[in-house]
Parts: C-alpha cells; sequence; structure tokens
C-alpha cells in the first residue's frame, strides 16, 4: 500500500474540454436526471510515479469513442491536471489534548 494520499484536486480546462467534446471523437452520454437532460463524458485519469515538471501527479484525459479506438486514432484529448492533496491535520500530543480538555487535574462538575 502506498503512502501517498488519495485525495487529489486540480483543474479541467473547459476550452479543451469544449473542443474535444465537439470532435465528436470522444464518448460522452445524455442521460435523464431528475434535473432534467444532462451531458456526461467518460474520463481516465492518470495517476504518475513521480510529479511533472508542474509538480502534477495525475493526468485527466477524455476517453476516445470506441470506433475512434478501433481506428488507432491517437488520443491527445487531456484535459486537466491533478495533484496530490496532503492531509492538513497533524498528530496531536498528550498535552494538547490535555489542553484541549482541561487537563487531568482538574476538578469537573460532571456527575459520573
Amino acid at each position: 500500500m502506498s503512502n501517498k494520499p488519495l485525495n487529489f484536486y486540480g483543474q479541467i480546462n473547459y476550452t479543451d474540454l469544449k473542443a474535444a467534446m465537439m470532435s465528436g471523437k470522444v464518448k460522452a452520454q445524455k442521460v435523464q436526471t431528475k434535473e432534467g437532460e444532462k451531458i456526461f463524458v467518460d474520463v481516465n485519469v492518470w495517476v504518475h510515479d513521480e510529479a511533472d515538471q508542474y509538480n502534477n501527479n495525475a493526468s485527466v484525459q477524455c476517453a476516445l469513442k470506441k470506433e475512434a479506438y478501433e481506428a488507432g486514432e491517437k488520443n491527445t484529448y487531456y484535459v486537466g491536471n491533478l495533484r496530490y492533496q496532503s492531509p492538513k491535520t497533524t498528530e496531536a500530543t498528550a498535552q494538547d489534548v490535555a489542553n484541549a480538555v482541561g487537563g487531568a487535574d482538574k476538578d469537573d462538575d460532571f456527575p459520573f
């Protein structure tokens, strides 16, 4: 098991996503939802062994339609990048806990 965080944050390039969808070569579905009809696009997420020169740890690529894939078309529809999101917590020390709960030496008003 890896010690790397499992959460990512990043950006999707809307301009490139729109161009990919307009190409007619990426896999998308029309789905009826409670809010009405919506378009969903399939994506591939590629997690890199090492961060790239911009410190990105993963790339987001639109998935090709079956026909484009079988025709051997090169998938150039990269639409975003992701980075590992490090946890924003630190382990509490015994002193931190004692300070937060009033310490073990203090009397409290609890009936138990």
